[in-house]
């Protein structure tokens, strides 16, 4: 296959020089596509969430609301960031950074439905986002020290897929919570592949028309619209709260994994550094959990103030 390169030099000079810049361009990049990415997510599920089942009918609602294609816009936008942001770092340096997604939604959501975030979220988002700042100082993955594996990646996106089948067969005959949890899974599988073929596809770009040929680019578009099919199902089963910080944590773990085989970008593993590590991602899921636990809801007008419940 066409990618043989083990690191992607942008032509425009010293400003994207990988060597140079090799931690503050995909940070930079990695925290704008999360950020995208949160306002893409919430108005996608403010859509998705009024929509007929059915695949067909999901999509065909979801294409005639306005607000919804401008979420897939702004998701295009948070693609390339992320494009960036992976082409100039480790995978494994960039996937964590997207967790803090759910942090960005959860300002944007509060605002678009003019209420106001709970304590209980605020201090939830900042556990988060404390988590997530441990585990990005300790893990520091190394650059690629290798051409990336073709047969490796083929054979972990050949392995994921059907487990990402099963979870989402068994999602689309749910229905509610449970449905937004296997759909989230699923959604977290497949985008976690989708990650680890758009690095592939990313580490070619030096000889587009050789990409073409190529599979990574292929998968990477299949995986790509298939992952957004399953967030759209998942929106409409559930409330935001209970897929997207499933997603939010599976699909980096995939691609830290998909990294690690595929490109030679080993974490950090010495013991300490390890229980760090794991205390890092231990904060970073009891944040993500207390978010989970709620979902804003706005009062009228006439009671005056706001107020945060139970995720439906």
């Amino acid at each position: 296959m066409g990618v043989a390169r083990n690191s992607f030099t942008f032509p425009s000079g010293p400003l994207f020089n990988v060597e140079g810049m090799s931690i503050v361009i995909p940070i930079v990049a990695a925290v704008g596509s999360a950020a995208v990415f949160g306002l893409s997510t919430s108005l996608e599920h403010r859509e998705a969430g009024q929509a007929p089942p059915g695949s067909i009918a999901l999509v065909w609602h979801l294409i005639r609301q306005p607000l919804w294609l401008l979420g897939l816009a702004a998701s295009v936008v948070a693609l390339g960031l992320y494009a960036l942001a992976i082409g100039t770092g480790s995978l494994g340096l960039v996937q964590p950074i997207l967790i803090s997604g759910i942090v960005f939604t959860l300002p944007i959501r509060a605002a678009m439905e003019h209420s106001l975030p709970s304590r209980q979220q605020l201090g939830s988002a900042a556990v988060t986002t404390a988590g997530l700042a441990m585990f990005l100082l300790i893990v520091s993955p190394t650059s690629a020290t290798n051409a990336p594996q073709g047969h490796a990646a083929l054979l972990f996106i050949t392995a994921g897929v059907p487990v990402a089948v099963v979870l989402a067969r068994r999602g689309l005959r749910d229905s509610g919570h449970r449905s937004g949890v296997l759909l989230g899974c699923a959604a977290g599988i497949v985008l976690g592949l989708m990650a680890g073929a758009l690095k592939m596809t990313v580490v070619g770009i030096d000889d587009p028309i050789a990409l073409l040929g190529d599979w990574p680019l292929w998968a990477f578009i299949a995986l790509a619209g298939w992952g957004t099919l399953l967030n759209q199902h998942a929106y409409r089963e559930a409330p935001l709260a209970v897929s997207m910080p499933i997603v939010n944590i599976l699909g980096p773990l995939i691609g830290i994994a998909f990294a690690a085989l595929v490109f030679g970008e080993i974490p950090h593993h010495k013991p300490l550094q390890i229980v760090f590590e794991l205390l890092g991602l231990g904060a970073i899921a009891y944040g993500l959990r207390g978010l989970a636990e709620t979902e804003i809801i706005p009062l009228t007008e006439t009671e005056g103030a706001f107020e945060s419940v139970g995720a439906r």
